[in-house]
């Protein structure tokens, strides 16, 4: 931490994991500094790794100074053990470790539940746009005016309850 911000590291020389900091600083945003309003768009509303984005480290961080960008742990430690700040996972068994070389430790905690998006481990940030939100125009002309059949009805039905109970649903039609 330097100024009371978090700076990159590259080997556990360099400093701690950001998994090692009880609390992550949260920085006021700068009004009068000129964000990037593609940063914006690309981190509205998400959690990404510094993989998933763009945009150079430096870009990053100067906006993470400024205040419009927030860190967050990638896999946090509770009392009841672990969780995953990206899927939300908190299933123990969901959970392996790796002798990481980021940080240093033999036992580096990632999240196999949402491994497929690319792995977040205990020393991995997650990245979130904390500025002004994006302004999206409301367009009139999405909306369905038509009716379903009663087989759409139903197939309708059934993929609302399986998303709301967490279930998988094969739905096969046209």
């Amino acid at each position: 931490m330097v100024n009371g911000s978090l700076t990159p590291t590259f080997s556990q020389e360099e400093g701690l994991p950001i998994s090692r900091h009880h609390q992550l600083p949260e920085i006021t945003p700068n009004p009068h500094f000129p964000y990037l309003p593609e940063l914006q768009k690309h981190l509205d509303g998400k959690e990404l790794l510094l993989t998933e984005m763009p945009f150079p480290l430096e870009t990053l961080q100067t906006h993470y100074e400024q205040g419009y960008v927030q860190l967050n742990v990638g896999i946090g430690r509770k009392k009841k053990g672990l969780h995953c700040n990206r899927c939300g996972n908190s299933n123990a068994s969901l959970f392996a470790s790796f002798s990481c070389s980021k940080c240093g430790e033999q036992h580096c905690h990632y999240c196999r539940s949402c491994i497929m998006m690319g792995r977040v481990s205990e020393c991995t940030p997650l990245y979130r746009w904390s500025g002004p939100t994006v302004q999206v125009p409301q367009s009139p002309g999405l909306e369905w005016e038509g009716e379903l059949s009663k087989g759409q009805a139903l197939a309708s039905d059934q993929v609302v309850k399986a998303v709301k109970n967490h279930s998988e649903l094969l739905v096969w039609a046209v």
